[in-house]
This record gives structure tokens, C-alpha cells and sequence, in this order.
């Protein structure tokens, strides 16, 4: 589980809402719903483990100051995308680890299950996850934003482009030239071209 906890009131650094005491409720809910996803997405994108906690902090201190703006007639979950990626692209610029491997420790982000996975289970499941993010690794920023968001989160390719402000023509072309390095890596190792998202728990 992330060691970041729901804030008991407005992060530091942040602007008092505009909203009141109703919406430092509504941030502290849709921080608590949506920390494991956007740590888990954070990873994805390619953050450095050490960095990890930090860039989830700083995407939810942006959803504090634009909570505001947040249409509640439209899904959150679509309208949370841009702060997390653009958090996370925004440190992969600032730190240079392009090429950084992800260490596959510490994957307890699902709580509440019964049934704890056998030794053998859990690490057959990190091997997975580190080569997954081996793959990830070799993929420029850019394309490794479109190809996790479409291929991993689900998301349409129109809603890729509007997350993250480029034209539509532009988001096909990032996602096709992800998934030719992605097979090609796959072809090098011998290893079946499977989707990745069946390597993620």
C-alpha cells in the first residue's frame, strides 16, 4: 500500500479551496479512492521508485487547486489523467531516467483480499511486472504515455489526445510506433507477443 495517507486537510503548498468545507470533503475522498490507481499508473509511466511518492503528491496538489473547475456532470476518473501523467512526465523531464529499470518490490496495492497468493504466486507475479516495465523502459516518454493510457488504463485514443494536449493524428502515431517497439523488443527476447496488460496484476 502507498505510505502516502488522505490529508486531513489542504496539502502544503496549496491554495484554500474555493469550495469551502464541502470540497476539502471532496478532495479527501477523491484522494483516498484514487491514490492506489494513480501511484500504480505513476510507476507505469516510468517514475523512478525513490520519486514515486512525490509525484503522486504533486498531481493530487494540482487536483486541489482545479478541483473547482471540475465539471461533476462528467466522470472523474478521465478528468484525473492529465494531473497524473502530466506529474509524471514533467519528473522523467526533470530527472533523466529515461532508462532507469523499475524495481518490481513493494506491490501490495489491493487491499482487502482473503486469500493471501502463495510465495511461488507472488513471485512469479513480480517477474512479470518487472519485465512488463523492462519493455516499458525502452520507450520514449512520449510514446510510453499514449501506449499505457490506451493499451494498460483503457482509454480511448480521442481521450489520450485531449489528456495530454496533442493532436489525434499525432496520439495514433505514438501508439503505433509504441506497440512496433514493444513486439520488436518481444521478437529479440524470443518471448510471445501477448498483451501487456495480462503482465499487470
Amino acid at each position: 500500500m502507498p505510505p502516502l495517507r488522505a490529508p486531513a486537510s489542504v496539502p502544503a503548498g496549496s491554495s484554500p479551496p474555493t469550495g469551502g468545507a464541502g470540497q476539502t470533503q471532496d478532495f479527501s475522498r477523491i484522494f483516498a479512492e484514487n491514490l492506489g490507481w494513480a501511484w500504480s499508473l505513476v510507476r507505469r509511466l516510468g517514475v523512478a521508485d525513490r520519486d514515486v511518492e512525490d509525484v503522486t503528491h504533486d498531481a493530487f496538489v494540482a487536483v486541489h487547486r482545479h478541483l473547482d473547475r471540475y465539471d461533476r456532470a462528467r466522470p472523474l476518473r478521465p478528468w484525473l489523467y492529465a494531473f497524473v501523467v502530466h506529474a509524471a512526465l514533467a519528473q522523467k523531464r526533470r530527472a533523466h531516467v529515461r532508462n532507469e529499470r523499475l524495481a518490481a518490490s513493494d506491490e501490495g496495492e489491493v487491499e482487502g483480499a482473503c486469500d493471501a497468493p502463495s510465495p511461488e504466486s507472488q513471485s512469479a507475479q513480480k517477474q512479470a511486472i518487472a519485465a512488463a516495465l523492462a519493455l516499458l523502459d525502452r520507450l520514449p516518454d512520449e510514446r510510453r504515455a499514449v501506449f499505457v493510457l490506451v493499451e494498460l488504463e483503457g482509454l480511448s485514443v480521442p481521450d489520450v489526445a485531449a489528456c495530454l494536449e496533442i493532436p489525434l493524428n499525432t496520439a495514433y502515431s505514438r501508439l503505433r510506433l509504441a506497440r512496433e517497439d514493444i513486439r520488436h523488443s518481444r521478437e529479440r527476447a524470443s518471448v510471445p507477443n501477448r498483451p501487456l496488460a495480462t503482465e499487470f496484476p
